[in-house]
């Protein structure tokens, strides 16, 4: 390929797998385009199946002859694994939310997290993506056939419509988030509530036998020389602590 004959350079970004804390993720990277008078050259860090639905001969009415329409084709799959990704996310998404009372481990949370950053990236690379279309929509220095109008628009709703799943998804996840961190802290004031409870009714025995522990006169305290005053005093704590826990029955507090 001549210098001279290079018209101009695309960069797309398409989503791939890859590998995080022992599970498969998504991520974006970047598929470039080199566009010259009598070539397309692709260029990837890995090998795409976006490009593999042409090396099979896959795709409907694809000619090399055609190099605009063969651009526009590689956007259009690049939309719809986009689209199929976003899928699998928002499967993973319902998991969460079905199980959602089970989750207690840090480990669910970054998942969560993950999924998350993931829409980010996506939405980053398909408003990238978008700009690309929009030029394209403008270019001249290919030929451009009738049914290419066509196709070139199919492939802007597609991108939009992917745009659009992305930022539906993001706040879904960002609402389930907040969700797992409301029932956390309601967890948390659930656990501080009874133990607040459990700490109220163990001070009673506590208090009253520290009282008769007292090295003070047996005058001034009720029952200390009565007849079985152990068992009369332990009554009375019985007595005092099913009181204090019913009024914590139904003040909610247990």
């Amino acid at each position: 390929m001549v210098v001279d004959e290079l018209k101009d350079i695309k960069e797309l970004h398409h989503p791939s797998r890859e590998v995080r804390h022992s599970k498969q993720r998504y991520t974006t990277i970047p598929l470039g385009l080199i566009l010259t008078e009598n070539h397309i050259v692709t260029v990837c860090s890995e090998e795409t199946p976006i490009l593999q639905y042409f090396h099979h001969n896959a795709v409907r009415g694809f000619s090399t002859k055609k190099k605009l329409r063969f651009v526009y084709q590689i956007m259009l799959r690049v939309s719809l694994a986009y689209q199929r990704a976003l899928t699998v996310i928002d499967k993973a998404r319902t998991e969460f939310e079905e199980n959602i009372e089970k989750i207690t481990e840090e480990a669910d949370l970054i998942s969560l997290h993950e999924l998350e950053s993931t829409l980010v990236y996506f939405a980053t690379s398909l408003r990238g993506n978008a700009n690309v279309l929009n030029k394209l929509a403008r270019y001249g220095q290919l030929q451009q056939f009738p049914e290419d109008r066509e196709l070139l628009d199919d492939v802007i709703i597609e991108n939009q419509q992917a745009i659009e799943m992305t930022q539906i998804y993001r706040d879904i996840i960002d609402g389930t988030r907040q969700l797992i961190s409301t029932l956390m802290d309601n967890r948390l004031n659930e656990v501080m509530k009874r133990l607040t409870s459990i700490t109220l009714i163990l001070a009673v025995p506590t208090m009253i036998s520290g009282m008769y522990g007292m090295n003070v006169d047996t005058r001034w305290m009720p029952f200390a020389n009565t007849f079985q005053e152990f068992w009369i005093i332990g009554a009375i704590i019985i007595v005092i602590c099913i009181i204090l826990l019913w009024i914590l029955k139904r003040m909610k507090m247990l």
